[in-house]
C-alpha cells in the first residue's frame, strides 16, 4: 500500500495502516506503531487499535472510504493484488 500511496498521494489519496497486536500477539502501545512504521518504511501514519474488531484471519486487510461521505466503497481481506487498479477507479486517475 505505501507504494500506490506515493504514486497517488497528489491525486488525493490518504492511506494509513492499523496495529491491534504486539510480535507476541499481545496489546499495541504507540512504540509498536513506530516499531512497523520503521520496519516497513512507512511513511504514512500507523494507528494502534486497542480493542479488536476483526479476526486474524482477515489480515491483511485493504478498505478503500471516501472520507467526505464515510462510505466503504470497497474491502478486500487478504492480499490485494489490484488495489492501485481500484484506487485509481474511484479517484479518477
Amino acid at each position: 500500500m505505501e507504494a500506490v500511496w506515493r504514486a497517488h498521494e497528489d491525486d488525493g489519496l490518504q492511506a494509513l495502516a492499523t496495529i491491534w497486536e504486539d510480535p507476541e500477539h499481545g496489546p499495541v502501545d504507540a512504540a509498536d506503531a513506530l516499531d512497523w512504521q520503521e520496519a516497513y518504511d512507512l511513511t504514512h501514519p500507523v494507528l494502534i487499535e486497542r480493542e479488536r474488531y476483526f479476526e486474524t484471519d482477515t489480515r491483511p486487510a485493504s478498505w478503500i472510504v471516501d472520507l467526505s461521505s464515510m462510505q466503504i466503497l470497497s474491502v478486500t481481506m487478504g492480499r490485494d493484488t489490484e488495489v492501485e487498479e481500484r484506487v485509481c477507479s474511484f479517484l479518477g486517475c
